[in-house]
């Protein structure tokens, strides 16, 4: 519990600005599928979410494989592409770098819905009470 509370605590959204307004909707960001994965099992497992509200969405370069890319999350996270939103495609830079950087972009992970959202941050608080005594 301790550790997806953090992971969403370091990098998740949680401002109103951050989210469009929506502070109802988990929201992570991350390029690493060992921090995808791990959070989404914690949402899994102990948030006990609806697998049919999970959305992704990638942000990729203009030279980056979208469907590769949409199969490699899918694959990671078991969300089916058809859960997908549209990507953000960023213009790819002329500036030369390595490949493998990114190759499958950024990640975006979300889930609508309040009460989930509220039990999150009431998670986050708990954990956080827990670090500040010990």
């Amino acid at each position: 519990m301790k550790i997806g509370s953090l992971i969403y605590l370091c990098e998740g959204t949680r401002s109103k600005r951050q989210n469009r307004g929506k502070p109802e909707q988990i929201e992570l960001v991350s390029s690493d599928p060992f921090i995808i994965k791990i959070f989404l099992n914690f949402l899994r497992k102990i948030i006990r979410i609806e697998e049919n509200r999970l959305r992704g969405r990638l942000e990729i370069y203009s030279d980056r494989n979208e469907k590769q890319a949409k199969n490699y999350w899918s694959k990671i996270t078991k969300i089916p592409v058809s859960q997908f939103q549209k990507p953000i495609i960023k213009e790819s830079k002329k500036v030369r770098r390595s490949l493998n950087k990114l190759k499958y972009g950024t990640f975006i992970l979300r889930y609508a819905s309040k009460p989930k959202y509220e039990l999150l941050m009431s998670t986050i608080e708990n954990v956080k009470k827990e670090l500040e005594r010990s």
